[in-house]
């Protein structure tokens, strides 16, 4: 067992035989940041998303005859603890697939995926993840994102200045830059950007220093809802009111509500969409809450990859995953996805507000 990485849910049993037989199985690893201030939101988005998936799989006699099975581990978050969850997901517990977020976790696990010919399944939206050749992402890249933010305060909000405050991650970087270049292509200028480390909780200097600069939006990112709220609420207290705030989709998270209140109230983010029918009527029921955008993405990534398995017509790695890359039109709670011969999705976003 990988002490920096404590599994929380055993691989299901398969306790069925067929005449002394046990069954086959096709074993999923779940590798997500479990623990800490944001390990509840992971539980609930982006571990139990996976859970129902490979549950109705089941429900309908598994996959080419094969059960699934899952084993969950914690990332927490970063490279050496993912390095080592993907060591033991793949040595020991012989999956077939990783279900994965938080960049710098999958940029850690590819390389030993990789040499095994091992899936990897993306939340997270580092573009070097499609890269690979057994990279794979059910999300929309972090350019994308910051794209489409920036487009829409320039274009729709017609606003003149930006100022960011933002997780110092590789990703979110790229997103920055590619946010910034649509902000200022649309007649918009960007007057400050600051960053914060992984785990920090304190951001009063850098908001100060927005504050000085006067913005009219202020583009908050990070990579887990407790920082929204923790940066909202620390805003407010600096009576440092922007006219407009863009967030991740985290912002409309319970945790970054238990957090900043009604202060995320009429914030701005982008989203791929999904079917909300889906989350009252499938997802809610088995929960007990409604599924957000990275609970979707998550679902829809292991409901792919099993459909891919069962269009290869075996569990073959190099069979599925050459499946997959051109699994194109496959019919999920995001609508019509799928890949062109690269694991990067053609996905549409679009900017909502966090309602009342």
């Amino acid at each position: 067992m990988i002490r920096a990485g404590v599994v929380i849910a055993a691989a299901v049993a398969v306790l069925g035989t067929v005449q002394g037989t046990a069954l086959a199985e096709i074993k999923i690893g779940i590798s997500q940041p479990i623990s800490g201030a944001n390990g509840d939101y992971f539980k609930r988005e982006l571990v139990n998303p996976v859970i129902l998936a490979i549950e109705q799989a089941n429900a309908k006699g598994g996959v080419l005859g094969q059960k699934i099975t899952y084993v969950i581990e914690d990332n927490q978050a970063n490279a050496v603890t993912a390095a080592a969850v993907a060591q033991k997901l793949i040595g020991i517990d012989h999956v077939n697939m990783i279900s994965i977020s938080i960049s710098q976790a999958v940029l850690a696990t590819l390389p030993i995926a990789e040499q095994n010919n091992v899936i990897v399944m993306s939340a997270a939206q580092h573009p070097k993840i499609a890269q690979s050749p057994w990279g794979f992402m059910d999300t929309a890249m972090s350019t994308d994102f910051g794209t489409a933010c920036g487009r829409y305060a320039a274009t729709v909000l017609k606003a003149k200045t930006l100022g960011a405050i933002v997780e110092n991650t590789d990703a979110i970087r790229l997103e920055v830059e590619a946010m910034k270049k649509a902000f200022e292509a649309g007649g918009g200028k960007v007057v400050d950007i600051e960053t914060f480390s992984t785990g920090a909780n304190d951001f009063t200097a850098q908001l100060t220093k927005l504050r000085a600069a006067n913005p009219e939006v202020l583009y908050d990112e990070a990579t887990a809802p407790h920082y929204d709220g923790v940066v909202l609420k620390q805003a407010a207290e600096l009576n440092f009111k922007p006219k407009y705030t863009f967030s991740g989709d985290f912002i409309k998270d319970p945790l970054a509500r238990e957090v900043a209140g009604k202060l995320v109230v009429g914030v701005y983010y982008a989203e791929v969409e999904f079917d909300r029918h889906w989350s009252d009527t499938v997802f809610k029921p088995r929960f007990g809450y409604a599924a957000d955008g990275f609970a979707a993405r998550s679902y829809d990534g292991v409901a792919i990859y099993l459909a891919a398995v069962a269009k290869a017509g075996t569990t073959d790695p190099v069979k599925v995953r050459d499946t997959l890359r051109h699994f194109a039109e496959y019919k999920g709670v995001l609508g019509s996805w799928g890949y062109n011969g690269t694991g990067a999705p053609a996905m549409p976003i679009q900017i909502e507000q966090v309602k009342d």
